[in-house]
């Protein structure tokens, strides 16, 4: 793309950052009880039939916990509830993120022999962050597959009463302004909404509690074993490919590609 494509682009994201709640915005209610809230203009699947033919393409079956698709010319967000309790976050400062990367590395590398062509984990965009008063984590990475233009994962955990949703916004590098990750994860964040009473402030004594914290969902996502829980959150990850939202714009074209011919035809 040439400079004038790029500030476009960032022009667009300036806009989705800026764009004041309840301006030309649609409510989408979701599988949990959930609800999220898009630009009228912005693509978003909620259909069972659509989304487990997304995840069945990236993961070889369909994965029930894929509950939104959010998408736009811009990019891209994949919504998976994990219904796995209330999460606590007493763990988060025992992470030590040149661990995280060193794993994901050595985790790229078991990858690349899985799928046949190099994955090569660039940079942090932005290193795991919480935000104890919204309830929210987040990081981003920057990953090259083969010869491919890199991508960014932004991957956002937030937390409820009774689980997490993740969100994992999947961008070309040069179409993401890295500067402003933080507002970006925050502002999807706010696009979602959990249903009555299920909050994160909205836990009460006696609710079931997560086997893993924070800082122990945001390790074993990239593959370090780390604090309580660990056989756990084995169950919840052994159905998905680390890099699985990394891989999943391939699939997404063709689905997309050849529903509009379909369509066309």
């Amino acid at each position: 793309m040439n400079s004038r494509t790029w500030t476009a682009l960032a022009a667009i994201w300036a806009i989705f950052l800026a764009a004041p709640a309840g301006a030309a915005e649609i409510k989408h209610a979701l599988s949990n009880g959930a609800t999220l809230i898009t630009d009228e203009a912005d693509e978003v699947l909620t259909d069972r039939a659509a989304l487990d033919e997304i995840s069945a393409q990236s993961q070889g079956e369909p994965d029930p916990t894929l509950e939104a698709y959010w998408g736009s010319p811009e990019f891209e967000v994949y919504f998976n509830h994990e219904a796995v309790g209330y999460v606590e976050m007493d763990d988060w400062d025992e992470l030590d993120v040149d661990d995280l990367w060193e794993s994901y590395v050595e985790g790229a590398k078991e990858q690349s022999k899985l799928f046949g062509y190099e994955i090569r984990p660039l940079r942090w965009i932005v290193e795991p962050t919480l935000d104890r008063r919204s309830a929210v984590a987040y990081y981003a990475l920057e990953v090259q597959f083969g010869e491919e233009e890199p991508l960014i994962n932004l991957v956002v955990y937030d937390f409820g009463r009774y689980g997490y949703e993740e969100m994992t916004l999947v961008q070309s590098s040069g179409a993401f302004p890295a500067t402003r990750a933080g507002g970006i994860a925050t502002r999807i964040a706010a696009a979602y909404e959990f249903g009555p009473e299920s909050d994160y402030g909205d836990f009460t004594e006696g609710d079931t509690i997560a086997a893993v914290g924070a800082g122990g969902l945001v390790a074993a996502a990239l593959g370090v074993k780390f604090g309580k829980g660990i056989l756990a959150l084995a169950l919840i990850f052994a159905k998905k490919f680390w890099f699985i939202f990394l891989v999943i714009p391939a699939a997404i074209w063709k689905f997309f590609t050849g529903r509009s011919k379909k369509a066309e035809a």
